[in-house]
């Protein structure tokens, strides 16, 4: 299957695919785990302001088998910065 690479929504949201496999499956859960309301871990808390904001998981009709996880539209700016 072909993966696309990063989308970007109407309204600024960036859309980065998952990679493949159990890289992928750790990518989102290190992202679900580090934005929980729940999260304890003073590590991942204050990693949260190092990071574009994770907004969830996201698939396409057109890519039914990609996932998608995706940020605020502040990640390019963000990347930019370094």
């Amino acid at each position: 299957m072909l993966v696309p690479g990063c989308l970007q929504t109407s309204d600024g949201a960036v859309l980065k695919p998952a990679l493949g496999g159990n890289k992928g499956l750790r990518e989102v859960d290190f992202y679900q785990e580090l934005f929980s309301a729940d999260c304890q871990d003073r590590v991942l808390l204050d990693l949260r302001h190092l990071v574009p904001k994770f907004l969830g998981v996201w698939t396409t009709p057109e890519h039914p088998g990609c996932k998608f996880w995706f940020t605020s539209k502040y990640v390019v700016p963000f990347l930019t910065l370094f």
